[in-house]
């Protein structure tokens, strides 16, 4: 039988309860870091990334809500490019050139 004063209070339960949900948000955190830089990942398609989001904030400057043609990809001969990829992805930052 166990005494009355051998059981674990309550905030001890509840800060294990919290533990492992601080534990994945910190991981998360850091994870997520090199994300908030003002400088563009280093990836091998980065600057793909950017030129899709110049193309596509100069054809929403024209006036192409849903553009389906870069005309200005792949050495200034066109590229249906919005054809092919997923459009939401690339609304996430047109660019827009001045």
């Amino acid at each position: 039988m166990s005494s009355p004063g051998s059981r674990t209070p309550p905030r001890t339960i509840a800060y294990k309860r919290f533990l492992p949900f601080a534990a994945l948000a910190i991981l998360a955190a850091a994870a997520a870091a090199p994300l908030g830089s003002a400088w563009l990942p280093c990836t091998d398609d980065g600057a793909f990334h950017l030129y899709r989001a110049v193309e596509l904030g100069s054809q929403l400057a024209l006036g192409h809500l849903f553009p389906r043609w870069a005309p200005h990809m792949a050495l200034g001969f066109g590229y249906p490019f919005f054809n092919f990829y997923a459009p939401l992805s690339s609304r996430a930052w047109p660019i827009r050139p001045r």
